[in-house]
């Protein structure tokens, strides 16, 4: 399985990048947004699963890039609000969406 982390997650990317390489059928690279548009990675690395921000579900690259390949899980790190695609999961540490 191919991963992709976006690589401004910084500690938290950093984290889940490095637990998921343990898994030795687990490929895992870095994604950095402001050197290689989501397309190119997309097209290249092929992945799929794509762990990202919230600013990222909202830029219409990804989102084209993302729908020219379905099968790509995506998950958020952060706060899911008004994006122009839906991730599959979404980890957040705001406990006050979340009722007593």
């Amino acid at each position: 399985m191919k991963i992709m982390v976006e690589q401004s997650l910084g500690r938290i990317g950093l984290g889940i990048a490095s637990s998921l390489a343990l898994i030795p059928e687990f490929h895992v690279s870095f994604w950095d947004v402001g050197v290689k548009p989501a397309m190119d990675i997309f097209d290249e690395f092929k992945p799929d699963l794509a762990v990202v921000s919230p600013s990222i579900l909202g830029s219409e690259d990804f989102s084209i890039a993302s729908s020219r390949y379905p099968n790509v899980a995506v998950i958020c790190v952060g706060n899911v609000k008004d994006n122009l695609i839906s991730p599959a999961l979404s980890i957040n540490s705001d406990s006050s969406e979340f009722p007593n």
